[in-house]
């Protein structure tokens, strides 16, 4: 039976690492396959393979750029596919060689609220200089409790753990000004965990990371209770 992978591309089709694999051509071309320029199988160096994942929100390395987001790819391998670093990297494959099979909805790589979380990043990029300092403004307010849950939340591993590294660290590239973006990165970070209140998440976590962004901008979920 074949395996079905992810691969997240650059809006232009193109590899985010090197920005030389077209990626966007394959999709269009009569056979969907590509065959990596330089293979060499079972290589943990990642110039010799293309980079995969076994599920889509854990895609090595891809940034939601300002200028079209992402796309999604499910694809799979023509040949045999491995693990290069399997401690760190679980969820991460290698193949010398792809089929591209269909393009998916790029909301995918964000999960379950992949949706609101793009949403939230459009709203952001919508906001006046004067409103994204008062989100500043406002987050500062809760350095006391918003940091101390940040770092827990962002660096405890528990995204990993859950197949949200990548995700996360695309969050994180995307909306990791300090000065501006904090309070919109909390919301999209609480956004991405949320499934997982109850489990690896709380309530009271989601709430903290994301109080700034709902007292100034609105709800980030339609069943979320009013904070204060």
């Amino acid at each position: 039976m074949t395996t079905t992978y992810f691969k997240a591309v650059r809006p232009d089709g193109f590899d985010f690492h090197t920005r030389t694999i077209d990626y966007g051509a394959a999709l269009l071309s009569e056979s969907r396959t590509i065959t990596h320029p330089a293979p060499k199988g079972g290589a943990r160096d990642a110039s010799f393979y293309f980079s995969v994942a076994t599920v889509a929100t854990d895609c090595t390395g891809f940034t939601w750029m300002r200028d079209g987001g992402a796309r999604l790819l499910e694809v799979e391998a023509t040949g045999e596919a491995w693990t290069p670093h399997s401690g760190d990297l679980p969820n991460k494959r290698a193949a010398t060689g792809l089929r591209i099979v269909r393009e998916l909805p790029a909301h995918l790589l964000f999960g379950v609220e992949g949706e609101r979380i793009i949403a939230l990043i459009d709203q952001f990029d919508s906001l006046d200089q004067p409103a994204k300092i008062a989100l500043a403004d406002e987050m500062s307010r809760y350095d006391s409790t918003w940091w101390p849950t940040y770092r827990a939340v962002a660096y405890d591993g528990r995204a990993g753990r859950a197949g949200l590294h990548a995700a996360r660290g695309a969050l994180r590239c995307r909306l990791g000004g300090w000065d501006v973006d904090g309070a919109a990165y909390g919301a999209a970070l609480a956004l991405l965990l949320r499934p997982l209140i109850g489990t690896v998440f709380t309530q009271g976590e989601y709430d903290i990371l994301s109080r700034p962004w709902r007292i100034l901008v609105g709800e980030i979920h339609p069943d979320d209770k009013a904070v204060k």
